[in-house]
């Protein structure tokens, strides 16, 4: 599977959007975080379009990441006639998530959480692993399998021996993981992924870009690619 990217920034990079992604299987999708333009990201591409089963998955609260939430969701009750459903990575994670929609006055009706082991669409199953990122936050990554095809997606993390376990684990195919060019950041740091011995560049995908706000065109200079699909508007 290839997950479509409507941003690759981090939460200050003005260039790239916030960092999400989603994949559609026929007329479901599952969406990978929501930033502040993701409705807009999401109508403009007619991704919406014939959707029957809508699929939410946080990798933590942070702004960037869950700006666009309400939106998506009040967009999806009262336009498409459809109630969202967000996948539960904790018990915690749900109350804590639950506890903001509602200051934001969005109705518990609008929307309803699965456990993460309940959701399948169409074969691809989703499993959160915790992460080193923010420690007033649960924070996670998602291991995504696809009918046997195996991804991670890495969330905000600073932890690079998680990553590098991923990117050595010859079951995993991709690994979506992010990156930043400033030091004592709880990001990953570039550095730290060049000296990863023997790294295989060929299945990683850079996203979250923080720091400079070239930091996409310089790692791909180091030979990093960058996500297939990629629709920033």
């Amino acid at each position: 599977m290839e997950l479509t990217f409507l941003g690759l920034g981090g939460a200050l990079n003005i260039n790239l959007g916030n960092n999400m992604a989603f994949y559609k299987s026929h007329t479901q999708v599952l969406l990978i975080d929501c930033g502040e333009s993701c409705l807009k990201q999401l109508i403009s591409i007619n991704a919406l379009d014939n959707v029957t089963e809508f699929y939410i998955a946080i990798t933590h609260n942070h702004a960037d990441h869950i700006a666009g939430l309400a939106n998506i969701i009040w967009y999806l009750n009262l336009v498409k006639n459809i109630q969202p459903i967000i996948i539960q990575n904790t018990p915690a994670h749900q109350k804590d998530l639950t506890q903001i929609l509602t200051l934001v006055g969005v109705k518990q009706e609008f929307y309803k959480f699965i456990p993460y082991n309940q959701f399948n669409m169409n074969g691809l199953t989703i499993k959160p692993v915790k992460t080193k990122h923010e420690p007033t936050l649960e924070c996670f990554g998602f291991l995504l399998n696809d009918n046997g095809e195996k991804s991670y997606y890495s969330g905000d993390t600073y932890d690079v021996e998680q990553i590098k376990n991923y990117i050595n684990n010859p079951e995993i195919k991709t690994v979506y993981t992010e990156v930043c060019d400033l030091k004592n950041s709880p990001h990953i740091y570039i550095e730290e992924l060049l000296n990863i011995d023997n790294i295989d560049k060929s299945k990683i995908r850079l996203m979250h870009f923080t720091g400079s706000l070239d930091l996409h065109i310089k790692v791909q200079k180091l030979g990093f690619k960058l996500p297939k699909n990629i629709i920033i508007k």
